[in-house]
């Protein structure tokens, strides 16, 4: 357990080196903030890939247009799919009006003679 707090950067990042082994590579410049991140989350954050510059990569960005085509074409889909579950349901409703028809009674038994 630490019982002496740090005065500077470098005690404190040697400490996390010595537990968790070296940042891993493109984590950037160790600073307090990234130092306190790394003690709550109890490892180093996930560094950037190599050549990576920030922003989303263009991996990223083709796949948000790849899900947004499809989500798109699902949309369509869901929506002819709408219109012919109403075309079926009146569909349905024509041949039970039309199996109604008039109203039918049961035949009358013949009277018992008198």
């Amino acid at each position: 357990m630490i019982t002496d707090p740090f005065r500077t950067l470098a005690p404190a990042r040697a400490l996390l080196e010595e537990r968790l082994g070296p940042p891993p590579a493109g984590i950037g410049r160790v600073s307090w903030a990234l130092v306190q991140r790394t003690v709550e989350g109890g490892q180093w954050p996930q560094g950037k890939a190599e050549g990576s510059v920030g922003g989303p990569s263009r991996d990223t960005l083709r796949h948000g247009e790849a899900l947004a085509a499809t989500q798109q074409r699902i949309i369509l889909h869901l929506e002819r799919m709408e219109q012919r579950l109403e075309r079926l349901e009146l569909l349905l409703l024509h041949l039970l009006d039309r199996q109604a028809g008039p109203p039918t009674f049961p035949p009358t038994s013949p009277s018992p003679p008198t």
